[in-house]
Order: C-alpha cells, then structure tokens, then sequence
C-alpha cells in the first residue's frame, strides 16, 4: 500500500489507536475483513475503509497493530495519527455518540500520555526492588505504574469530571494522596452490613453525635456530589461533615484507597466516568458484600492458590421507609456508601494489572523481571502462572457456580522470588453465581444483577474477565510464541478441570462450553457507543484454551 506519512503517533496516540483497532476488527463493526500483504484491511458499513499495519496476530482474535493508521476518505488513502481520526469511518453511528466516543479518546490519550512521562520520572530501577514512600505499602505503590490501563478498552485512563488539579493530586499514576474525609450519618438513615473483625484505629478516632455512624468519603464526591444530592439532608442535620480526614493512596482504580502506615482498604464512590462507567458504589455491592465474603471464604477454605480480601464491613446512605427495589433511593444510595476490605496478604504482592505494563527503567514488561526471577523461562511461568489461577478459581466456577471477577485489576498475585503461590481476588461486585449449582443458601439483595441464569451466561463471565482480561494480555507480554504459551496453559487448566469433585454429567457438559473453539467476551468499544455499562453487547472470538 503507498501511504504519504508526514507524521507519526505518540506513544500514547499509538496504545489507544491499537485498542480502537481492535475492537473494529473484534467487535462486529466491519461488514468485511482482510489480510492483505502485512496489513489489515475492514470495510465498514457505508463504504469507510480503515488499514492498519500488523506486526502479529494474538489470541481471543486480538492484532498488534502498529503505525501506519490509514482511512479512505474522498477515494484515496490518508494517514491518521490520532484515535479521533480513525472514527471518521465508523458507519451507522449518531453524530452525538461519535462526539462523546471522540471527546473519551481524545481525554484517554492525553492521559496515558501524562502518566507514561509521570511513571518515568517516579520510577527507581527495577520496581519490584524499589521502596515505595514512606507509610506506602509496596504493593499500593506498584499500583501507580499501571499507566496504560486496560489493555482492549481505548477509553482506560478517563477521568471524566476530574479537573486537572484533581487528576494531578487523587490519581495513582500521578503518585496522588487521598485525604479521606468523613460524614456522620443519622442511623435511621443507614443501613449496614459487617462480620466480625478488628476495627481500624482510624475509625475510633472519629468523633460524632450519638445516634450517627462515621461514613468515609473521597475528596471528589464531598466536593462534586453530597452538595448536589443530598443538600436537603445536610440542611436537616441527617448528614453531618466531620473534620477528620484519613491520609490514604489511591489504587488503580481511583475509588479504592489504602491508608498511609498500612490497613483496610476503603472503596469509595467516586461519581466520576472512568472507562465506561460512573464509579460508585451501589447498594447492591454494599448489602452482598459481606454475604459473599462469608460465602467465599468457606469455599476457599483449604484452597492454597486463592485468597480473598474479604469486604467485612459496608453501609450506604438509605432513604427511610424506601422499598428495596425502589429506583430513586438507590440511585442516591450509590453516591454515599462505603465498603471496607481487607488488605491483602503473601510474600511480594504484585497487582496482575501490572505484569503487561512496561517498567519505565527497563523498558520491557513488569512481567519479564518475574520470569528472570523464576529462572525457567516464559512458557514455564506461563504454565505455572496458569496452574495456579485454574487451581484458584476452577473449583468455584465448575463445583458452586461461582465466577469470580478475576480480571487483572482485581488480582494481586503473591509471589515467592519468581514463583507463584497464590491470587488473591478482590471486588465482589462483579461476580456471577449461578445458583442452581450454588449448594449454600445465599441471601442476595433483591436488585442484585449478579445472579446467572444459565451455564453458558457464567461462562461468558469466566471467558471475559479470566481471559481476556487476564491471562491474554499477559501472554501477548511474555516474550516467547504464543501458541507454546497456549498450549501449556490448556493443559494446566485441563489437569485443575480433571481434579474437581462434581457429577460426570456437568463436568462434561461444562467442559463443553468452557472449552469450546469459539467463546462470547464482551464488546467494549460497542457497548460505549451504544452507551452501556451494566447492559452487555458480545462479540464471538476463538479460545486458546481449546
């Protein structure tokens, strides 16, 4: 193809104009689709045509794309160096959603590229050796590197609604400090779920009213939301604002803080669109997520290779006399609530999320130092990185029913020199339960969405969010062919498969679906034009584990 190239994409314009790609190339938007002398070729609908170079073909129907970018427009071929450019070619699609999808990519690349140059000037030498800050937990810190985000999704790094003060000073790429604030709330407006446990010194130290209970806040929602929705009960003195503040640092996800020195983690709404939804927490996630940490850690219970962060303690905001189902208590329920979780332990924590980034001093994936730690090369600790995730997460999915949401941003692995030992899941939010399978009674909240009313809906969870959102990026990091990488990990899940205790007739019915040629993930890129979060579109692509 003869292209005139007057410039290139910047590192950040190139991670997001290679997600954007993909997901034209994945996600059903092209209605023809080539190979063609090292390119990649889609014509859409309406007569667009967009080309990208390919330096590989990868798992789950992915390519690594790299520049040229090019758009046929007024019937010849023009070079594009920004995301926006691409969607130019994009049919069927209303002037409003390409608007907002190019106002999201336009912030995500101005932000990757932010925290890329951030990253570089906080980082030491190798990050795993690095000390963190003081009163900075190690693995806290090492979340902060994490600057390119999800590696399918073009919108990762937005922070719609952050100011640029805000993102410099609460956002974990940046090296960002939270200083958590607090609110009394009148009890008759609460509602609070915990199990037993040891409460932090953090929450003895903060004074109120007899008859109100202390709710952490972030900065941003005190800010941005309580004065918005809940004006009526701060003048009525049902909610109070304290002075305390709790000195904490963001997570990856901004909403989920650790205090300096050490402790709980706190998830907290942040009313804010991070990649294709507005942060908060429902009332839903609050009520169940004690429930589901009584749950899952009895069925964990001599499970070496997954651990919990439990969610011992949640409460949310709740309107009097409201039904349980009513729409308008729990939407303003999801904007004052809090969960607090259980730190994580192990050896050398690691955030998963972490492995396909980049170390900023080395220049290759986080991964790599691993794998030099491990000592047997790539497909080796592929294989045993696999082993122990299936070992994890298998059990529960095939024995109970349960499809822990364990993409890489909701692991942290914990390692022994550059072995696996463990994964430990956080987030209970996002989990699928099929409860036909279930053989405990669980009592959900009843707006819950987190039931699966059918196998292959449990498995597309399990597809999406342990292979496409976890072991794929992770392969596609590993230097090393990723069919070998693939073959080895099948054979490790197939051996976790053959090692559960159910009746022969699910295992071979499951192991129909799981292993199937072809699997459902979800379309990210579709569902944000469409203008879902919680709705989801599929799109069909091959599984590596067949």
């Amino acid at each position: 193809m003869n292209f005139r190239i007057d410039a290139e994409p910047s590192e950040a314009e190139h991670a997001v104009l290679d997600r954007l790609f993909n997901a034209l190339w994945r996600e059903g938007f092209a209605a023809r689709r080539s190979l063609w002398k090292g390119f990649a070729v889609l014509r859409l609908p309406g007569g667009g045509v967009a080309v990208a170079r390919v330096a590989g073909r990868l798992a789950l129907d992915r390519l690594r794309t790299e520049p040229p970018y090019a758009i046929r427009r007024n019937g010849r071929l023009e070079v594009v160096t920004t995301p926006e450019g691409l969607t130019e070619v994009i049919g069927g699609v209303a002037p409003d959603d390409r608007a907002r999808l190019c106002e999201e990519l336009s912030e995500s690349t101005a932000h990757t590229a932010m925290f890329i140059e951030a990253s570089r000037k906080r980082a030491g030498g190798g990050l795993l050796d690095t000390a963190p800050p003081p009163g900075v937990p190690h693995d806290a810190w090492l979340e902060g590197f994490i600057v390119r985000g999800h590696p399918l999704h073009p919108g990762s790094k937005m922070r719609r609604g952050f100011s640029a003060d805000e993102l410099r000073a609460w956002s974990s790429e940046m090296g960002g400090r939270v200083d958590v604030a607090f609110v009394a709330v009148r009890n008759d407006h609460l509602t609070v779920a915990a199990l037993p446990r040891t409460p932090e010194a953090w929450e003895s130290a903060v004074r109120v009213p007899h008859g109100y209970t202390p709710i952490p806040v972030h900065p941003w929602q005190l800010r941005h939301t309580l004065p918005r929705v809940f004006a009526r009960e701060r003048a009525e003195g049902v909610i109070i604002p304290l002075p305390d503040v709790l000195p904490a640092c963001p997570l990856v996800s901004q909403r989920t803080v650790v205090p300096l020195g050490g402790g709980a983690h706190l998830k907290l709404p942040v009313a804010a669109q991070m990649t294709s939804a507005v942060r908060t927490v429902s009332a839903q996630s609050a009520r169940n997520g004690p429930r589901l940490t009584a749950l899952l850690e009895g069925l964990l219970e001599g499970n070496p290779h997954a651990t919990l962060q439990g969610e011992r303690w949640t409460g949310h905001f709740w309107d009097p006399g409201a039904d349980d189902t009513d729409p308008e208590a729990l939407e303003r329920a999801r904007h004052l609530s809090a969960i607090v979780r259980d730190a994580p332990r192990g050896d050398t924590l690691v955030p998963a999320a972490l492995l396909i980034e980049e170390c900023p001093v080395r220049r290759e994936p986080v991964a790599m130092e691993l794998v030099e730690r491990h000592g047997g090369g790539p497909i080796a600790f592929f294989a045993e990185y696999a082993e122990v995730f299936a070992r994890g997460v298998l059990p529960l999915l095939l024995g109970y029913g349960f499809a822990a949401e364990a993409h890489a941003q909701n692991c942290v692995v914990d390692f022994e020199g550059g072995r696996v030992r463990a994964f430990v899941l956080r987030d209970l939010g996002g989990v699928r339960i099929h409860l036909p399978w279930l053989r405990e009674r669980l009592d959900l909240h009843p707006a819950s969405v987190i039931t699966a009313d059918t196998v292959p809906e449990l498995f597309a969870k399990a597809h999406h969010t342990w292979l496409q959102g976890h072991l794929a990026p992770l392969a596609s990091a590993l230097d090393a062919p990723e069919n070998a990488l693939w073959r080895a990990a099948s054979a490790a899940f197939r051996r976790a498969w053959e090692a559960i205790d159910v009746p022969p007739e699910r295992r071979e019915m499951a192991r129909a679906l799981f292993f199937a040629p072809r699997i459902q993930v979800k379309a990210l890129t579709l569902m944000r034009l469409r203008g879902k979060s919680h709705h989801y579109d599929f799109c069909e692509v091959d599984n590596p584990l067949a």
